[in-house]
């Protein structure tokens, strides 16, 4: 019994070891169709034809280019906000309090990040799902240029700096003493 357990051992230590690789290959090359360097490129250095390495991550690339551009929105939302270090969820949640993402617009991050992390754990996504996923991606984008460049209602940015000021959360922790600042004239100008 003991060596079939150790000959399980191997076999998972070799699949993880695989899995590693599949993941930072397709991780390099994705890096470098954003670098700009072609299919040919990319094929010769693989050993196989362009098309071979086209066909091979080409879904994989289409959802990395639609996450980084994305996500490259958002930071540019919360810096101009002065959300300096939060994570992107709670960058999420203040944009959606302030009007600025709809609800399609949260579900269309959450399925481009669900397909990103899916391509990154190496899973395969089908030409369709990719393609959808980041059709999905250009009004999401679109929308989010607007908002990187729109600052803040001025009420939500007092509640904003209330609620930071009393060390209140969006789940609604110390929001009693942040609408008491508030109701003080905390912020106004």
């Amino acid at each position: 019994m003991l060596d079939s357990f150790r000959l399980q051992a191997v076999a998972e230590a070799q699949a993880a070891l695989e899995g590693d690789a599949r993941n930072r290959l397709r991780e390099a090359v994705v890096a470098a169709r954003l670098d700009g360097h072609s299919w040919a490129d990319i094929g010769r250095a693989l050993g196989v034809s362009r098309q071979a390495a086209s066909q091979r991550f080409e879904c994989d690339e289409q959802v990395a280019k639609a996450w980084h551009h994305v996500d490259m929105l958002l930071r540019v939302a919360a810096t101009r906000r002065g959300w300096h270090g939060l994570d992107m969820d709670t960058v999420l949640a203040r944009l959606s309090e302030e009007g600025a993402l709809r609800p399609v617009d949260i579900r269309y991050l959450e399925e481009l990040g669900n397909a990103r992390r899916r391509t990154v754990h190496d899973r395969e996504l089908s030409l369709e799902e990719a393609e959808r996923v980041t059709d999905q991606a250009i009004p999401l984008a679109a929308r989010l240029s607007m908002v990187a460049e729109e600052p803040p209602p001025r009420p939500l940015r007092r509640r904003y700096l209330a609620f930071a000021g009393v060390g209140a959360s969006s789940s609604g922790r110390g929001a009693a003493e942040a609408d008491e600042l508030l109701d003080k004239g905390f912020g106004r100008d």
